[in-house]
């Protein structure tokens, strides 16, 4: 391919399944992806360091980093991203580093016996309260010039901000945006065993938005983008039926491997 992309992966925001629909749709040899090598640190500055050479090879780079590693690539690389409501993805991420021993906030939470409400009022991490307009900006300030730095780079810097919550739709978009095959998938990495928004405490949903007001305030914006780009979308119910399709062929092992057999007849 010679779209040039960074897919800058938000925590709990449906990257993990994303990365495996890159994965089909980028050879191993033109991607780098950042990954943890310790419990605080990725591979991020093996890719920095790299060879001039090496790195223009380069086409995708996917992963969990801050905005700024366009700096490194060839000068019409463009950023991706999806969004996801705060009073979602945090309970999410909540419920994830409980299952997650590894982890860098996981002794945080167990240690000090921590509630979502304890999580969200009292943790500091990138990952956490307005992380969303944190990496998007790649800045750490006032929630306000965070936001509206990250508004700056999603001007100049990303071809696609989509919305978990449309998740489909903007697969869709995508797929016309890049000329796509089918971005067909499987669930990855889904938080099991939480509770749905409904079923949180008030208090504890109101301390969500309170310290995530500007991870609130892109949402919304971005999300009124995406709202009507999708209503003027050709065939756009069309596509996400045969998405639907291809996405339950996949989900199945029968399913997959009639369709492994097929694309091996038509190569």
């Amino acid at each position: 391919m010679n779209n040039n992309l960074i897919f800058l992966h938000l925590p709990k925001n449906g990257g993990t399944t994303f990365h495996s629909i890159l994965n089909r749709l980028y050879s191993k040899d033109s991607t780098f992806t950042i990954e943890s090598v310790t419990n605080s640190e990725t591979n991020e500055r093996v890719f920095v360091n790299m060879p001039a050479h090496d790195r223009a090879k380069i086409n995708l780079v996917k992963g969990h980093t801050l905005f700024g590693l366009h700096e490194y690539m060839n000068e019409n690389t463009k950023y991706i991203t999806f969004l996801r409501k705060p009073a979602d993805r945090i309970p999410s991420f909540y419920y994830y580093v409980l299952r997650k021993p590894n982890n860098k906030l996981y002794k945080t939470i167990t240690d000090n016996k921590m509630t979502l409400y304890d999580f969200v009022t009292q943790v500091e991490s990138i990952d956490l309260n307005n992380c969303q307009v944190r990496w998007i900006s790649g800045i750490d300030d006032k929630e306000e010039l965070m936001l509206e730095k990250a508004l700056e780079n999603i001007e100049k810097h990303f071809s696609f901000v989509g919305i978990t919550e449309k998740y489909n739709e903007c697969l869709i978009l995508l797929q016309n945006l890049y000329h796509w095959s089918t971005p067909y998938y499987m669930v990855k990495n889904k938080t099991i065993n939480r509770p749905m928004v409904d079923k949180i405490d008030d208090k504890t949903i109101a301390a969500i938005n309170h310290y995530n007001n500007a991870d609130n305030q892109l949402y919304e914006i971005m999300a009124k983008r995406i709202t009507q780009l999708i209503e003027n979308t050709e065939y756009m119910y069309l596509n996400l039926a045969k998405l639907a399709l291809f996405n339950k062929i996949y989900s199945n092992e029968f399913g997959r491997k009639i369709a492994g057999n097929i694309k091996r007849k038509l190569m």
